[in-house]
């Protein structure tokens, strides 16, 4: 709790006050080190601040008083996903999402060296192949 002091007489000094008109809200009078007469505040009021974050986001709080200050984040939550490989690629989907587990692609099924054009190499497979599909 803060110190308070009473003055009464022609012999005041201000000095050891630190109050300025930022520091109290208006309507309320204060006396402080920028003058000997009494005051009127001018913090700003800001009342309830709310703030919603993006992911890896800041916010500062404004200058001022506030009666409250609530600030959230939401972020999408996902399981493990799985991805079968295609021929045209796909996307895993977990771009601005918060992975609870591993992101598993399967095994490249039905292929062998036989079937993969010569020289081209999927995954472990280099192709063997050198005829004409018709």
């Amino acid at each position: 709790m803060a110190e308070c002091r009473v003055y009464n007489g022609s012999a005041f000094n201000n000095e050891i006050l630190t109050a300025k008109r930022e520091d109290v809200l208006p309507p309320y009078i204060f006396v402080g080190n920028e003058s000997e007469n009494a005051a009127v505040g001018s913090m700003v009021e800001n009342g309830t601040v709310q703030a919603e974050l993006p992911i890896n986001g800041t916010y500062t709080i404004p200058e001022g008083h506030a009666s409250s200050v609530k600030v959230t984040q939401e972020i999408p939550v996902i399981g493990p996903q799985y991805i079968v490989p295609t021929i045209n690629g796909l996307k895993a989907g977990v771009k601005g999402a918060y992975m609870t587990g591993n992101v598993v692609i399967a095994a490249i099924q039905g292929i062998s060296e036989d079937v993969i054009k010569k020289g081209v190499q999927i995954g472990p497979y280099t192709g063997k192949f050198e005829g004409f599909v018709d």
